[in-house]
């Protein structure tokens, strides 16, 4: 794969909200998103093969790229201006790397290859607009009403004290971000101890969760940021990013990665083999998580491209819910390590 093809799907510019790209372009990255999971950086990366050099920066533009080009055919490219030193009569030109734009020098044509020209013709190498609009699976979950459960208060606040729901979780985290639609703002002197160093039981998520200042970045927020983000994502089993044909798109795309069980009862069980596997257990938790390894690595070779580890049979019988995030890591290092992990996704 030429270096200038493989950056651009591992990489890809913000093409989902940008309709001034060519509809091709476009295209290009909507089919490499089934296959590769996008990055979002910060970077600006450099590249070569011999024949060719270039760069681009990750699609938020949060790393600066700048090049000169002199007219005794140098170019000096770095993250700012001033590293070399040109005189300017000797400039024949000076441009930047905007977000997702991609700089080539191929010393085989002679010439530095424009950002759109470029693309176009990386994106007319298949077909990959009329693969999209034959075999793209369309599922409208936009429009299937959300439908609320049917428990009773005394089921609820059992199903709280169970999870380790706290007053504090459900009156200062839950209801802002139903009500207000965003992650609630804390003090930067929470003095709680982390939960490694807590003598009080704790949520299983609380040992993976960064507090504040641990560094410096702010989290993305792909829902107000979204011109620059993406929060799509895919179920189904994974095509090959090597030989890339129509069988890559049997996928379902979602827009985002929280599905309603309204949502996921639309799916096609027959088509995807939806299977469901209760994370419930009565004997040892480790012996009951290699029990449910056991039933994953069954239902993925008999087919499955959905798997749904499901803790809701809770709510009707007796028992102990496994950690979600137990039973998640669980399965997905299992299948990985059974070289199974790209047949299928999982949902909890």
């Amino acid at each position: 794969m030429e270096p200038e093809k493989a950056v651009m799907l591992l990489i890809p510019e913000p093409w989902l909200y940008n309709k001034s790209n060519d509809k091709n372009v476009r295209a290009f990255y909507e089919f490499y998103s089934y296959l590769m999971e996008p990055w979002d950086g910060p970077t600006m990366i450099s590249f070569c093969n011999g024949d060719k050099i270039g760069a681009l920066t990750d699609r938020n533009g949060l790393r600066p790229g700048r090049y000169t080009i002199t007219k005794d055919n140098f170019i000096v490219f770095s993250s700012e201006v001033g590293v070399i030193d040109v005189p300017e009569e000797n400039v024949a030109f000076k441009g930047q790397l905007n977000s997702g734009k991609l700089l080539l020098v191929d010393f085989l044509q002679n010439k530095v290859v424009e950002n759109n020209e470029l693309k176009a013709d990386i994106a007319n190498e298949l077909p990959y607009e009329q693969w999209l609009k034959e075999n793209k699976t369309s599922y409208d979950l936009d429009n299937i009403d959300y439908q609320p459960s049917e428990w009773s208060d005394d089921t609820l606040f059992r199903l709280q004290k169970q999870f380790a729901y706290t007053k504090e979780d459900i009156s200062k985290y839950m209801t802002e971000l139903v009500t207000n639609r965003k992650d609630p703002i804390g003090a930067m002197g929470y003095d709680a101890p982390i939960a490694v160093l807590n003598d009080k039981p704790e949520s299983l998520f609380n040992y993976f969760k960064q507090l504040f200042a641990q560094v410096t970045n702010p989290p993305i927020d792909a829902y107000r940021e979204k011109i620059v983000t993406s929060e799509l994502s895919y179920l189904g089993g994974e095509g090959n990013l090597l030989h890339p044909d129509v069988s890559a798109l049997q996928r379902i795309q979602l827009k985002k990665t929280v599905l309603t069980e309204a949502q996921l009862a639309t799916i096609d069980v027959t088509r995807f083999k939806v299977t469901y596997l209760s994370t419930l257990y009565t004997d040892q938790l480790e012996n009951s998580l290699t029990d449910l390894g056991k039933q994953a690595i069954k239902a993925v070779k008999n087919g499955a491209k959905i798997l749904v580890l499901d803790d809701k049979p809770l709510v009707n019988e007796s028992g102990y819910a496994m950690p979600m995030l137990l039973a998640l890591s669980h399965i997905h290092q299992l299948l990985i390590r059974e070289g199974l992990r790209m047949e299928t996704s999982l949902v909890v």
